[in-house]
């Protein structure tokens, strides 16, 4: 007996660590924020032009790494160990596919002998012609029983009072109908816009000069971004350049993205009683 109690007892130990171990992965998914940082460059005199990216999670235990720098880049690393080899270069030398073969006209040899150029015993039998007389078929009159209805049955007409009761629910149904329909997209505006912020980069900085080689339309361009309230803030910098036509600079953005906060606005939309009515009319449909 005792050995039994001690067997059910590792059992139950076992038990537990793995539903802790369980349980903490998830939770860890779900409060822990994903991590994702971009930059990218382009330089004016070599037309240099690179993109990097990267995404973490959990003190960078995962991280994907992706980008542009010459040729294009895509990295997994688990645990700091690569799991992809790094860069993807194209194989130097490789032959090209071979073309399908098509025949030519010339290829495809004389075509065949006519008809006509066959001798009289080799010509095929023309075709027996079966003839066959129709048989005239006297229509039946129609009996009684297949006789139209009388033109003196007809359909009751409905009463006045129920045809307005029927336009007076209708027009309450489609009041109802609009109601929560609006409700619904105010809900999901209001979240979507929740969504988008959560979203945002943190930090963002933007430095670069730009031009369009002529004065009059890099002033006019230059006007047009002064009357936005976003290129008054410090880390964004775009400097005109009025004596030729260039377009370099440097940028940085980076933010986290959360499961947990994701996954409320998901359920705040799915349990609002406007959007199960909506939802249910559009699967009756």
């Amino acid at each position: 007996m005792h050995i039994i109690l001690l067997i059910l007892k590792i059992i139950g130990i076992f038990l537990a660590v793995l539903f802790g171990l369980l349980f903490f992965i998830f939770m860890t998914a779900l409060f822990v924020p994903l991590r994702y940082r971009l930059e990218g460059w382009r330089r004016q005199d070599g037309g240099e032009m690179a993109v990097k990216g990267r995404v973490s999670w959990f003190l960078s235990l995962i991280v994907l790494r992706f980008g542009y720098e010459k040729e294009a880049f895509f990295q997994i690393r688990l645990l700091g160990i690569p799991w992809n080899g790094g860069r993807r270069k194209k194989p130097e030398g490789s032959a090209p596919k071979e073309a399908a073969y098509v025949k030519t006209e010339t290829e495809k040899g004389p075509p065949g002998p006519a008809v006509l150029d066959q001798a009289p015993e080799e010509m095929p039998d023309p075709p027996v012609i079966l003839k066959t007389t129709a048989v005239e078929t006297k229509e039946k009159p129609a009996g009684p029983e297949e006789a139209g209805a009388p033109e003196d049955v007809r359909a009751p007409e409905k009463n006045g009072a129920t045809e307005k009761t029927a336009k007076i629910f209708g027009k309450i149904r489609n009041i109802l109908h609009g109601l929560w329909v609006k409700a619904t997209v105010r809900l999901l505006w209001r979240q979507t816009k929740r969504l988008f912020r959560h979203l945002r980069p943190q930090k963002v900085r933007i430095r670069g000069r730009f031009g369009f080689g002529d004065p009059a339309l890099t002033g006019q361009a230059t006007g047009l971004m002064s009357l936005l309230p976003v290129f008054y803030q410090k880390e964004l910098s775009l400097q005109p350049e009025f004596r030729e036509a260039c377009l370099e600079g440097e940028f940085f953005l980076k933010g986290r993205v959360r499961a947990a906060t994701l996954l409320l606005l998901a359920l705040k939309i799915w349990f609002n009683k406007d959007f199960q009515k909506v939802y249910k009319h559009l699967k009756a449909m």
